[in-house]
């Protein structure tokens, strides 16, 4: 159960917009959670680099008493929609071709 007060409503509305104007984060795959001052980041990253930015980030706003980045690192190629990108063409038997 999940016990939200208006002080916890306010700095998740802030984390977000400090989400938005971080330059490594996609603020799409990122969820942000706020209970009792615990900010708690859950959703996929790219690169340790963009975990420790939202870390460092989120971190800094004022009364944030602890954080918890759960964010999986996953590389672009699995993230949602990966499989609308142009790349090589697998056939049917599940090895891709090879130039002979």
């Amino acid at each position: 159960m999940r016990l939200e007060t208006r002080a916890d409503a306010r700095l998740e509305q802030q984390a977000r917009q400090a989400l938005e104007r971080l330059p490594l984060t996609n603020p799409a795959r990122v969820r942000v959670t706020v209970v009792a001052g615990v900010c708690r980041v859950e959703g996929a990253v790219t690169s340790y680099e963009e975990k420790l930015t939202i870390s460092r980030g989120l971190a800094r706003l004022p009364g944030v008493r602890a954080l918890v980045n759960q964010a999986r690192i996953a590389p672009e190629e699995l993230m949602p929609f990966a499989a609308f990108q142009a790349g090589p063409e697998v056939p049917a038997s599940g090895r891709a071709a090879t130039a002979s």
